[in-house]
């Protein structure tokens, strides 16, 4: 997922937004890589919060290049970055652990 247009953000946060993105990738990759590990049923949850979660995001970034300038909706869409990262490291760490 790309992030808001440069023009529309600042340069920090777009760089903070691509970072966000490779950090995701790479987590993904890994969810995929040891997804066998988990109980399917914990897998089918986690896919469904992440998808839950990956229109959320979506729609905020659509919403910033609106209203760029829109405190809360930097917020929101912050916010709801950090759970889906949360959420990611979170089955990561279920991975090894069971591994």
């Amino acid at each position: 997922m790309a992030g808001p247009s440069s023009m529309a953000q600042p340069a920090g946060l777009e760089t903070a937004y691509d970072e966000y993105d490779d950090a995701v990738v790479e987590l993904e990759g890994i969810l995929i890589e040891g997804q066998e590990i988990l109980d399917p049923e914990t897998i089918r949850l986690l896919e469904e919060n992440l998808l839950i979660l990956d229109r959320a995001i979506s729609q905020s970034r659509e919403a910033l290049t609106q209203d760029p300038g829109s405190k809360i909706l930097r917020r929101i869409l912050s916010e709801t970055m950090r759970r889906k990262m949360d959420l990611l490291q979170r089955a990561v760490v279920a991975i090894y652990s069971n591994s």
